[in-house]
Order: structure tokens, then C-alpha cells, then sequence
């Protein structure tokens, strides 16, 4: 069983002991974080520039899969696997865990 929390620019899936994050820094940036058993750590980025812009995201539950888009993104998460893949607001996938990989 699955629990959700949405946040105000992110959305935390948890799965037991494992917990995956999806942060939106802009429309078109996503981070995703994950840990087991224990916090996220949340350390200032050397390379990203933080900003203080909220974006506003929707979540879809669909039978195999959650659907995460903003109007630039949309994320698929495998409920099976935890695989994530990305794609374009027009629809051309961007990047795609394999299956076998994902979270769960």
C-alpha cells in the first residue's frame, strides 16, 4: 500500500520503509529524491540556483501508474516498480528508468 503526501512543490510517495520525492524547481524541472528509513536531507545545490517560484502540478492515479505533470512535464511513476519516466507537455519522452530499475 501506497501513501501520499502532497506538499506545497512536491509530492512524497511513500511504500514502507522507502520514500521517493518529486520536487518541481520550474515547469520544466523536476528532482527527484529518494531515501529509505530515514529524512531527506536537503542540502543547498552547488550547482542549481535556488528558486522561490511555486509551480503548480497535478496528480493522476491511473491503474499501474501515478501521472505527475506541470504544464511543461509529465512524470509516470510505476506503482509496480517505482520506474519513472518523463515526457514533454507535447508528449516526446525526455528519459525512462527501466523497469527492472525502479524504486520498489
Amino acid at each position: 500500500m501506497f501513501q501520499i503526501k502532497k506538499q506545497a512543490k512536491a509530492i512524497v510517495f511513500q511504500s514502507g520503509d522507502r520514500y521517493l520525492r518529486v520536487t518541481f524547481v520550474a515547469a520544466e524541472i523536476v528532482r527527484i529524491t529518494y531515501t529509505e528509513s530515514r529524512d531527506f536531507v536537503d542540502l543547498p545545490s552547488r550547482i542549481v540556483v535556488p528558486v522561490n517560484e511555486r509551480v503548480a502540478f497535478d496528480l493522476q492515479e491511473a491503474t499501474e501508474e501515478w501521472v505527475i505533470s506541470t504544464s511543461s512535464l509529465v512524470a509516470h511513476l510505476s506503482k509496480e516498480t517505482g520506474a519513472l519516466s518523463f515526457f514533454s507537455g507535447g508528449g516526446r519522452l525526455l528519459f525512462r528508468e527501466p523497469e527492472q530499475g525502479g524504486k520498489w
